[in-house]
């Protein structure tokens, strides 16, 4: 069965006022606490075809830097060099970010919209090295609203004696994952 916004409201219910009420279209100083002293955020973007990417960026606290009470940046790190996150952005650049602290089961999110600039002097003002951060990304916030942690706390996220190591669990490194997606989608083995 499908289902519609007015189903999922009768199944779930309405959220309390507070809940509803929790989100603004700048930066208060609770988000400002949050954001330095994130380590870590999750980027989403979306990509020619319709569908929603999302891709992982990290650093030391501060490692994004709020211009204003509307406006944060973050350096872009060299990676793996698809630059998907990237390329989406010069074609729709709607963004959505989830903010983590490490240890902190709480989440914060926001959306808006993201502008990569690449010049030198703003990249060198910003603290980047020209040879290796090619992009500042700045984006200009839309809404910002924290997210409740019930899922960090299910999966005992920052728990380190729940973590398992790769070889215990069998979990593929980065290198295997690439070596077999490419082998399987070059021999079609899919069916």
């Amino acid at each position: 069965m499908s289902m519609n916004p007015i189903d999922l409201r009768e199944l779930y219910g309405k959220p309390s006022e507070l809940v509803r009420e929790a989100h603004a279209p700048f930066l208060d100083d609770t988000a400002e606490r949050f954001i330095r002293a994130c380590r870590f955020l999750l980027i989403s973007s979306c990509n020619d075809e319709g569908f929603i990417d999302i891709s992982p960026r990290g650093g030391e606290a501060g490692f994004v830097r709020i211009k204003d009470k509307r406006t944060i940046e973050f350096l872009d790190m060299p990676g793996n060099k698809k630059i998907l996150t990237l390329t989406n952005v010069t074609k729709n650049n709607k963004v959505g970010l989830v903010f983590f602290v490490s240890g902190n089961r709480e989440l914060m999110r926001a959306y808006g919209t993201a502008e990569l600039i690449s010049e030198k002097q703003d990249i060198v003002k910003w603290g980047g090295d020209i040879a290796s951060n090619k992009v500042l990304v700045r984006v200009n916030l839309e809404k910002v609203f924290p997210h409740c942690g019930k899922a960090i706390g299910k999966a005992d996220l920052w728990n380190s004696e729940s973590w398992q190591s790769e070889a215990s669990a069998n979990v593929p490194g980065l290198l295997d994952m690439a070596k077999g997606m490419a082998s399987a989608r070059r021999d079609g083995s899919d069916k």
